[in-house]
């Protein structure tokens, strides 16, 4: 959030605060918890889009979930997009590297970023490059897309360190995709393992402001080289004298 809002007072932006609701990785939420989430969530962006919001910058995970709602943060993004007023606008979301990302997430969402360091080292300079990715958005007025595909790879927590292998190989094949004229952003999502949803498990998407057809490809790169890495991959853990070595 702060490095939200300090991209925000240099870009010279009023800034309408949401709600702000924070969990411990753990089990289901209770689902009344979210519809009282979404009831304050709903007074405050009801007024902003009657007075002319322009865009709307999320703080997410990505992985949780509740009794009615597998895809939790899928379910958000579609109901911030069934409101009146908010179907066309630049709707940027920052998720954590582990989120189980859902296509039905990236249809509503405008972007996605996730983290791109494990352990977490990046969340502030993650906001900041969304923020700039989202002026980049609001000066050009053209509509941005996420194409997103699941790799259908289930990784284990220890083989989501972006350090060793697969993540690392990921990582670095998606910043040189980035280089594709149009790729705003490609996102590599290793997912939490644990969670036991339809859309648990790596997952990639683009960014973009073309076409989807010319996403595509690079979306197809990505599920085959995470699939050729997963084929090799035997996880291991450090032992506690051999990591302090």
């Amino acid at each position: 959030m702060d490095g939200f809002l300090h991209s925000a007072r240099n870009y010279g932006w009023e800034v309408i605060p949401g709600v702000d609701y924070r969990a411990n990785p753990s089990g289901m939420v209770n689902d009344e918890v979210f519809e009282k989430f979404w009831d304050e969530m709903l007074g405050l962006l009801g007024s902003a889009l009657a007075h002319g919001l322009e865009a709307i910058f999320l703080i997410l995970h990505g992985a949780m979930a509740t009794g009615n709602y597998a895809d939790l943060e899928g379910e958000l993004l579609e109901r911030i997009r069934l409101l009146p007023g908010g179907q066309e606008l630049p709707l940027f979301a920052v998720l954590d590297s582990h989120a189980n990302v859902s296509e039905r997430m990236a249809r509503h969402a405008s972007a996605l970023f996730t983290y791109r360091k494990n352990p977490h080292t990046d969340a502030r300079e993650t906001a900041v490059r969304a923020a700039r990715h989202l002026k980049q958005a609001l000066n050009s007025r053209k509509p941005v897309h996420a194409y997103f595909r699941h790799s259908r790879v289930l990784l284990a927590p220890p083989s989501t360190g972006t350090a060793d292998s697969p993540m690392r190989e990921l990582e670095d094949m998606a910043r040189g995709l980035e280089q594709t004229p149009g790729h705003w952003e490609v996102g590599v999502a290793s997912g939490f393992g644990h969670a036991d949803t339809p859309e648990t498990g790596l997952s990639f998407w683009v960014v973009s402001d073309q076409p989807e057809d010319s996403c595509q490809p690079a979306l197809a790169l990505l599920c085959l080289e995470a699939g050729s890495l997963a084929r090799k991959l035997r996880p291991t853990e450090w032992e506690l004298p051999e990591a302090l070595t």
